[in-house]
């Protein structure tokens, strides 16, 4: 993201420091907009959605983790409550608790990667989206650039005004989202 940054910055650079020549010459003023892609997937209706599908596969997650240390918590207070095990079955169960502990460490290491796997798509298809409609509501707007708006706060100082189109992008993916 870092080097997108820079790199969509050191294109900008010439591009505004184009604005007082052309403007010298009659074109008209540059303008650029500004998206607030973060606030856009997180309130739409399509970023609401991927909220409840990645809840839903926690709860679903955390209650098979839950199942799978209910029965460690069994094993353990079974092995630490019957003193007529021999030490050979001590040393077995012992084992088994330790393997099953493993397995458990194992399956929740599991479930986090495929949690964020799952979060990294919904966004990567969002951002997708997104992109779709900033460059349709860009050129109703008749932007010349559309910045993120991580970019622009890079920018201290700038002649022209930047349009913050977050808004309306919302509204657009909102719309175009209930029509699928």
């Amino acid at each position: 993201m870092g080097r997108q940054l820079i790199l969509g910055l050191l294109l900008l650079v010439p591009a505004i420091a184009a604005v007082p020549a052309a403007q010298a010459q009659g074109v008209a003023e540059l303008r650029i907009g500004l998206v607030n892609i973060d606030e856009a997937i997180n309130t739409s209706q399509a970023g609401e959605r991927s909220k409840k599908i990645l809840q839903a596969a926690q709860t679903q997650k955390r209650g098979e983790l839950q199942a799978q240390e209910q029965e460690l918590k069994n094993l353990q207070e079974e092995l630490q409550g019957n003193i007529m095990l021999s030490q050979e079955a001590k040393a077995q169960r012992t084992q088994e608790l330790q393997t099953k502990q493993q397995q458990l460490r194992v399956a929740v290491q599991q479930a986090q990667r495929d949690l964020a796997e799952q979060e990294r798509d919904l966004t990567n298809a969002m951002i997708s989206e997104l992109r779709t409609i900033v460059d349709l509501v860009a050129k109703e707007e008749r932007l010349d650039f559309v910045l993120e708006q991580s970019a622009a706060r890079v920018i201290l100082y700038a002649r022209v005004k930047f349009i913050d189109v977050t808004d309306k992008v919302i509204d657009r993916y909102n719309k175009i989202g209930a029509g699928s």
